[in-house]
């Protein structure tokens, strides 16, 4: 009989474990739209951050990014890449719905954001865009 063993799920643990690697999404205004149990679902707690990430990414073309913020910036992208990262479907899912599909922002906005991807978060994005992505 072979060794079976049950992993527990590391879904569950998103919303904290986003707001704990990127400062200032808490006080972020897409965070605070979220309601108490919204703050406990991941596809919303990613939702929120990728609205801040692109927030954050507009202003660093501006020039108008303070040097906190900038390292929010750089954390969220970390973030990101953790979770594309993940072995989990169910994670790496998350990142395509909530993350990529949020992507709300310029054509010069969004390629800034896709240049900083992670290598893994890229494959996740490539991949997404060549078989997933609904065409206008």
């Amino acid at each position: 009989m072979s060794n079976f063993t049950i992993q527990p799920s590391q879904y569950e643990n998103i919303p904290a474990f986003v707001l704990a690697e990127v400062d200032g999404l808490s006080g972020s205004a897409p965070y605070g739209r979220l309601s108490d149990d919204d703050r406990h679902v991941a596809g919303l707690v990613c939702a929120a951050l990728t609205k801040y990430m692109v927030d954050l990414q507009e202003r660093a073309i501006n020039g108008t990014l303070g040097g906190k913020e900038s390292k929010a910036l750089d954390d969220a992208y970390h973030v990101v890449e953790s979770l594309a990262s993940s072995q989990e479907t169910r994670i790496q899912n998350v990142v395509v719905t909530e993350v990529f599909e949020n992507i709300r922002t310029s054509e010069r906005v969004l390629r800034v954001i896709i240049s900083r991807l992670g290598p893994n978060a890229r494959r996740l994005h490539d991949r997404w865009v060549k078989y997933g992505r609904a065409n206008p």
